[in-house]
This record gives structure tokens, sequence and C-alpha cells, in this order.
């Protein structure tokens, strides 16, 4: 289980491991090889009282990666839990910040072909409870086609400035959709993707 490894999105956490070996013994004694277990994801707030936040099925012997739906935050706790055997994994301690991209969007929408339009937003770093601005930083802008069978190409970069915006202009050659990505990350940042953006070119 590695919560560390990057770079992973903000929050996802990742949990990597192997389930135990047919040999393995808790309360429910051996197990079969080829047998299923429920796993559960657990998430603490601080490393003594867990909730399950997600679950999934893993047979005995093999090895598995899991993403949870929570977000993981510096500071928080999480580990796996085998309810039927009664056993726990060892618990980690997330230390990377959440980041965030907020009010990206590409405008103006509905364009006619060879119009400027701009990709503009925001990225902020969580910082104990509350948000800040992430300055410096590179977020990279993707698009995809409408066409059929087309995949996500990088178009451009930006560069958070001191209040932590950004903005690119672009020239709308064709229907399509926009996204601004924050994977650029160091070991203490988690990355984030912002939302699909639609814009419609006449």
């Amino acid at each position: 289980m590695n919560p560390e490894a990057g770079p992973c999105r903000s929050p996802a956490w990742t949990s990597t491991g192997r389930s135990p070996s047919p040999e393995s013994r808790g309360k429910e004694g051996s197990y079969p090889a080829g047998t299923s277990a429920k796993i559960s994801i657990q998430h603490s707030t601080n490393g003594s009282s867990w909730s399950t936040v997600d679950s999934f099925t893993a047979r005995y012997g093999t090895t598995f990666t899991q993403s949870p739906s929570k977000k993981g935050t510096d500071g928080s706790y999480w580990r796996l839990r085998h309810s039927a055997a009664d056993l726990n994994s060892a618990s980690f301690k997330l230390g990377r910040k959440a980041t965030e991209l907020w009010n990206d969007d590409v405008t103006p929408e509905g364009v006619r072909k060879g119009t400027t339009i701009t990709a503009k937003g925001g990225l902020m770093q969580r910082s104990g409870t509350s948000w800040k601005t992430y300055a410096g930083q590179t977020v990279r802008i993707y698009f995809k086609a409408s066409t059929g069978g087309a995949a996500w190409k990088q178009l451009g970069t930006a560069r958070t400035l001191g209040n932590g915006t950004f903005s690119k202009k672009f020239t709308a050659q064709q229907d399509g959709t926009w996204q601004m990505r924050y994977t650029d990350t160091v070991k203490t940042h988690y990355a984030d993707y912002g939302r699909q953006d639609f814009v419609d070119v006449r």
C-alpha cells in the first residue's frame, strides 16, 4: 500500500498491495487458493477513529491497485481492512498537499472559426483546513476534437501568477472539449484535472 506514489490526482489516494496468501489465518481460518475477499479502504483524521470510504474484492495471493472516491489530504491517515478475518494493514499518513483547479473556463464558447479564445482559471493548494493560491506552477491545456476517435492533445501551457490565476489564448479551429491539468507536481503536492469544457465552433 503506497499512498505516496505519484503523481496522482488530488486527491485520489491509491492503495497497492497483495492479498494474503492461502495460508494466511485469521478468525475465519485458512482460505483456499483463488478465494475472494472483500477489502475495505478506511480513512481517519487522527489515526485512531476509522471510517470505511470504499471497498473492493481481491483474490488471495494477487496484487491490486485501488483508488477511493474520497480525496486524500495532507495529514490524513489511510489503511486497508479485511473485516472477515479481522485484519488491518499498517496505516499510512499522507504528506502531500491537495491541489485544485478553480474557475477553469474557455471563453467565449460559441464562436466562429479563427476567433481568439482564452483558457483561464486558477490553482489552489490545501494548507491545513484552508485553501491558498498556488503561484509559479505550470498548467497544461488539453483539447479533444469532436470527431470520432479523436484523442486528447496538449495545445499549450500557462504559468500561474502570484494570485494563482493563469490564462492562455488560442485560435478556435473546430468543435471540441478543453481541459486544464496540473500534473507537473513535486513530491509535496497532488495533481489535479479541471472540468471538461465544450466549445462550439461554427
